[in-house]
């Protein structure tokens, strides 16, 4: 009917799968609604399409809709901008930074493992929660971190390797909130003492300035703490 009025025997031939009585009831909900007008020559009925009826039909019903979806696509594409503009940001921030770092130490390598691990409460000069002691769980997922008599503290990283005497990996578990890091800390016998190797990588949000704290800060601790406690052990041990 879009083309032009049509009898009521031409719709039945173009609706082959419909019989005439039923293309008939379609044709007269049609009508009663409006959308379709009716005008009799003879014995033909010619059915004619209201386009008047049909927009305000469209403009009820259908341009509701569709501008509501279109608000919603709308919505939609500027979230995914917006979300691809924070990821790109944010991969463009993402580093992976690699601290290498050795020496050696006037002792021997169990002195120096167990300073590393057990008694890092002796030499490790830093704290995150006040009053809080250190503690190192010696084994495949033990903790490493520091407590407070009344359950205040704070955990560093878990022990993801654990090779007595030789090797030690530990990797932070969430501490640290926009980047990953693994410290493997190695011993090995060098003459008399023991050379130590710190390899510590972190990759996610490094900034610069935290690479340099925690190089300088990395150095502190081996050269300011773990190798003056060590080599004070191993001096006492030889008295």
């Amino acid at each position: 009917m879009r083309d032009g009025p049509k009898t009521t025997g031409e719709l039945a031939k173009a609706m082959p799968g419909l019989t005439r009585f039923a293309v008939m009831q379609h044709l007269g909900v049609l009508e009663e609604a409006g959308l379709v007008l009716v005008k009799r020559e003879g014995r033909n009925r010619f059915n004619y399409s209201n386009p008047a009826a049909i927009r305000e039909l469209f403009q009820a019903w259908v341009e509701p809709l569709a501008s509501n979806a279109a608000e919603a696509a709308q919505h939609m594409r500027r979230y995914a901008e917006n979300k691809y503009e924070a990821i790109q940001k944010m991969s463009e921030q993402m580093r992976v930074v690699k601290i290498e770092m050795e020496s050696v130490i006037a002792a021997p390598k169990e002195i120096v493992f167990r300073a590393m691990t057990e008694e890092i409460g002796g030499w490790w000069p830093h704290r995150m929660v006040e009053g809080a002691d250190m503690f190192y769980e010696p084994r495949v997922g033990g903790q490493f971190g520091e407590r407070r008599a009344d359950g205040a503290g704070c955990l560093y990283g878990q022990v993801s390797l654990f090779i007595p005497n030789e090797k030690v990996v530990v990797s932070n578990v969430g501490f640290f909130d926009d980047y990953c890091a693994t410290n493997t800390e190695t011993v090995s016998e060098e003459g008399e003492g023991t050379r130590y190797r710190k390899s510590l990588h972190l990759w996610g949000i490094v900034p610069e300035p935290l690479e340099r704290m925690l190089t300088e800060g990395s150095r502190q601790l081996i050269e300011d703490a773990l190798k003056q406690y060590c080599e004070g052990k191993a001096r006492g041990d030889q008295a």
